[in-house]
């Protein structure tokens, strides 16, 4: 475990090893794919690559706790913009992926079981918390509201697929320390459903 940055973030050596296996796969097919642990200025001269988190959720993985995942998403260029029009999380404890385009999808696999994802039909607001280590933030806007319905989770990777699950219907970050591979992935399945991921001012956010 090393310290990575000016964030107070690590990294292990299954973020690095994790990292160098999923990238000699992709740039075989995609050459400009990058993940979060090697990046480099060569992804802007390919029109499609993919974006990687190779460990999301450190914090997670180092307790010994479930809430990390491997994530990727298919970024294209267009009209000058990569936009995500694939993604993919997988959760190595308990062996489920999710997965989807912006035109089929998101489907679920646990094992050699297969099965279409709905949305979390229902008039309560149910939100996500991190349960490693809890948002105050988010706890007093849920008794701002009147008190939410709060559900522990992992960080990005393993929330989005409490979202998928139907646990949750709403994911807020309310820290400025966020990375766009974290929601990449999510763009096409969360689209497909009918949600949306902005910034605060309900801005769609960009990618690469």
């Amino acid at each position: 475990v090393e310290a990575k940055g000016e964030a107070a973030e690590w990294s292990t050596i299954a973020d690095r090893e994790s990292s160098a296996h999923v990238l000699a796969y992709c740039r075989s097919r995609l050459p400009g794919s990058f993940s979060e642990e090697d990046i480099n200025d060569e992804r802007f001269l390919y029109d499609e690559e993919w974006e990687v988190d190779p460990l999301d959720g450190t914090l997670e993985f180092r307790l010994g706790q479930e809430g990390f995942a491997v994530q990727a998403a298919l970024l294209s260029r267009m009209n000058g913009l990569y936009v995500p029009v694939a993604g993919l999380i997988y959760l190595p404890p308990s062996r489920k992926m999710y997965y989807g385009t912006q035109e089929h999808g998101p489907f679920f696999e646990a094992d050699v079981v297969r099965g279409d994802i709905g949305a979390l039909i229902t008039d309560r607001i149910v939100v996500a918390n991190r349960g490693a280590e809890p948002w105050p933030q988010i706890e007093a806007f849920s008794k701002y509201c009147g008190g939410l319905e709060l559900v522990n989770t992992g960080v990005a990777g393993h929330t989005i697929a409490a979202l998928l699950e139907g646990k949750i219907n709403c994911y807020i970050v309310p820290i400025r320390i966020s990375s766009e591979w974290d929601f990449s992935m999510a763009e096409p399945m969360v689209g497909s459903l009918g949600g949306r991921i902005t910034d605060k001012d309900g801005i769609p956010l960009t990618y690469n």
